[in-house]
């Protein structure tokens, strides 16, 4: 069992039935769960859904990125593409902060 801080959490990825952490210093941590119970648990600690495939540290939100559809660069420079559908949401969340 590893401890990690939520604050070292850059983005949650799905990847298949498991789910792979991002961290700072470009580590990654793979986990044997799916992306949904993890959504459930940090979602009340500034992460969001913003793609069926990844859940993201709001605070580690470097640019958002109109064109293209719509992305995210993160801290790390992960680049996250944003459902249209969340774009609305991902707006308003990053105000909140």
């Amino acid at each position: 069992m590893e401890f990690i801080a939520m604050d070292d959490i850059i983005a949650c990825k799905a990847d298949g039935s498991y789910t792979s952490f991002v961290l700072e210093h470009n580590n990654t941590l793979l986990v044997s769960k799916h992306l949904k119970e993890y959504e459930n648990l940090l979602s009340e600690h500034q992460f969001m859904r913003v793609h069926n495939s990844y859940l993201i540290n709001l605070k580690k939100v470097k640019k958002y990125i109109k064109s293209d559809g719509g992305y995210v660069i993160m801290n790390n420079d992960l680049q996250v593409n944003i459902s249209p559908r969340k774009k609305d949401d991902l707006i308003e969340a990053m105000k909140r902060l």
